[in-house]
């Protein structure tokens, strides 16, 4: 049980750092970046849009399934929680009635599905993480093959088009790790959830 509520607050500690508050600063400042593709043109700024509107697509289509996944792990870890206070409170009737092997089995089914919904849960992550290191790429690609484009027939500079490059990069940075971080929102969550279901069992037993 101690190393559960320490891998809990270790969770909450790490979502809710330094790092999150840099993340959700840095957003504000694509507008800025925006603007300035548009003012080396603006094909490259409605490139940099459409790219720029693909993780919150990717976030809306996978967001049900992570969300729903994290609800389950919810549930049964409610499940989990009612019966180790049922445990400890009633452990003289427990006994009395011979519940030991039906409590145990009713345990070891729950704690097997919560370890599956945990690699679900992960493995969408993964995956959405993926789809973020490609959206990266193809971006690079399109300014870079469009830009050359441009180039060519004189509408941007060869260092207009590494500085469109590099803005957009910038740009898309921010979202992307502001979508990531949400399934690290999640997992708080859940901890937090826990650490309140252990205080009520440790209110409840000073009570």
């Amino acid at each position: 049980r101690n190393d559960l509520i320490n891998k809990n607050l270790n969770i909450i500690q790490n979502t809710f750092s330094a790092s999150m508050i840099l993340i959700i600063l840095d957003v504000p400042f694509v507008m800025i970046f925006l603007l300035a593709l548009f003012l080396i043109h603006y094909q490259i700024g409605l490139i940099c849009i459409f790219f720029l509107i693909i993780p919150f697509l990717i976030d809306r289509l996978y967001s049900k399934k992570i969300n729903k996944l994290s609800k389950q792990n919810e549930l049964t870890q409610s499940s989990i929680f009612r019966i180790f206070d049922n445990v400890i409170t009633r452990n003289i009737s427990i006994k009395f009635f011979s519940l030991t092997n039906p409590i145990a089995k009713s345990w070891n089914f729950l704690a097997n599905r919560i370890a599956n919904n945990r690699e679900d849960l992960e493995a969408e992550k993964n995956l959405l993480s993926s789809y973020s290191s490609s959206i990266g790429s193809l971006l690079t690609i399109a300014v870079i093959g469009w830009g050359a484009i441009l180039a060519v027939e004189g509408q941007i500079s060869v260092g207009a088009l590494i500085g469109a490059n590099i803005l957009a990069a910038r740009a898309l940075m921010p979202l992307l790790k502001y979508v990531g971080s949400k399934n690290n929102l999640l997992l708080a969550e859940n901890s937090m959830n826990e650490m309140n279901e252990y205080l009520k069992i440790a209110s409840d037993l000073r009570e």
